[in-house]
């Protein structure tokens, strides 16, 4: 099976997209499988190119407006566009003079939007579709059904045991990473850090010392999953502060880290106020960490960090999927705490992280007194997510269910 080919979940949303705005960008981190994605929506009218090639890239710098406009009437295709900033001024011009939606698919492994020039040169104009490492579900050929059986409580038992989570979050979900044995991958996660440096990092933000960084992103992948507490990883790096926060920046320009928000729909007074951490990838973080499977099965709060931070790689596509869902952590000052929290117009999913293959009524404590206490009155569902075979009610709209279910079909 070649993976990389694998259909992925944004793939009808992209052609959606396209269909209604007139640039559509597919971003996210190197080799998460943008341009495959693109290229495997098979466009009848369409012409790429590919600006790591150097004389592609040579005729975009020396002259952007030729650049996008030689194939009138074309999508065009361009990939890695935030190599050549000066093309998205000069697709402006081409798509102000001309309305038609999806002319230009472009895909960027730094968020070009961030910076102030772009994202005032396309608003309104842009559709963006993140585009993260393979999911379980994509890598088994399985729909996105996890919110649904969640809103209909029709959860699977599963036969997977712990283990099998533990080499499912080591292998992670770059395509080119998930079938190397764990030797390789560990050597493939270390050297696509440095061509990503490399090649991407200049594009992200003026950074001197990249042994500095480097050193940076491996204490931000011991992070992962924890709040993010700036001055303590700072001290750490033993950088500045304003060091270490241009370094954070850097790393979410290139999608390497995601910061989860805290829960603010509420008037409680004790909710903490801080985001949470986590590496894009469990695969990429248990190599930065170089951990391997008899590291975590030995070490709880190994363990803990690793499927936490699993789970939330195969949460966000699907989130990111649906309109009007949003991801939050919740914590207060009595040190309650939800790992997740997903707001849709549906409900409010609270979801709990157990490494754990067998729970108690004690791991849904905290989803009852968040039910009870800060959204009654509004749809709850209460998830355990844990290592088990088993569904089990905890009442009160709380279940605990296998993590499996994360990537179950409805």
């Amino acid at each position: 099976m070649n993976i990389q080919i694998l259909p992925r979940w944004q793939h009808q949303s992209v052609l959606r997209r396209l269909e209604n705005r007139r640039v559509v960008i597919l971003s996210g981190a190197r080799q998460s499988g943008k341009t495959t994605l693109a290229h495997s929506l098979n466009l009848e009218n369409s012409v790429s190119f590919n600006l790591d090639v150097k004389a592609v890239f040579a005729s975009a710098q020396s002259d952007p407006e030729a650049f996008v406009t030689q194939a009138p009437g074309r999508t065009m295709i361009i990939d890695e566009v935030q190599k050549a900033p000066d093309l998205i001024p000069a697709i402006k011009v081409v798509v102000d003079k001309n309305p038609q939606p999806g002319q230009f698919l472009l895909t960027g492994s730094v968020d070009v939007r961030s910076k102030p020039e772009i994202k005032e040169s396309l608003a309104g104009r842009i559709g963006n579709i993140r585009v993260r490492p393979l999911s379980v579900g994509e890598s088994l050929r399985l729909s996105p059904g996890f919110f649904d059986a969640c809103l209909s409580k029709s959860w699977s038992h599963s036969e997977l045991e712990k283990k099998d989570y533990f080499d499912l979050a080591l292998a992670g979900g770059y395509p080119e990473a998930i079938l190397k044995s764990p030797v390789e991958r560990y050597l493939w996660h270390l050297d696509y850090l440095d061509a990503l440096l490399l090649k991407d990092l200049k594009n992200a933000a003026n950074i001197r010392r990249a042994d500095a960084l480097k050193e940076t992103i491996s204490i931000l992948a011991a992070w992962s999953s924890k709040l993010m507490d700036k001055a303590a990883i700072g001290a750490l790096s033993k950088v500045s502060r304003n060091t270490f926060n241009s370094y954070l920046s850097a790393l979410k320009l290139l999608y390497l880290f995601d910061e989860v928000s805290f829960w603010s729909k509420t008037d409680y007074d004790r909710v903490g106020r801080q985001t949470k951490a986590f590496c894009n990838d469990s695969g990429l973080m248990a190599s930065l960490l170089n951990w391997n499977l008899n590291d975590v099965a030995k070490d709880s709060d190994k363990a803990g960090k690793l499927i936490e931070t699993f789970v939330h790689n195969q949460l966000c596509p699907l989130i990111e999927l649906r309109p009007h869902y949003d991801m939050f952590h919740y914590r207060d000052r009595y040190q309650r705490e939800i790992d997740f929290i997903v707001k849709s117009p549906d409900a409010v999913f609270g979801i709990e992280v157990k490494t754990s293959s067998s729970v108690d009524l004690k791991a849904a404590k905290q989803l009852r007194w968040f039910r009870e206490h800060i959204v009654p009155g509004e749809k709850f569902v209460g998830i355990v997510l844990y290592t088990g075979k088993e569904v089990l009610p905890f009442g009160q709209d709380c279940y605990a269910v296998p993590m499996a279910a994360l990537w179950q079909n409805t």
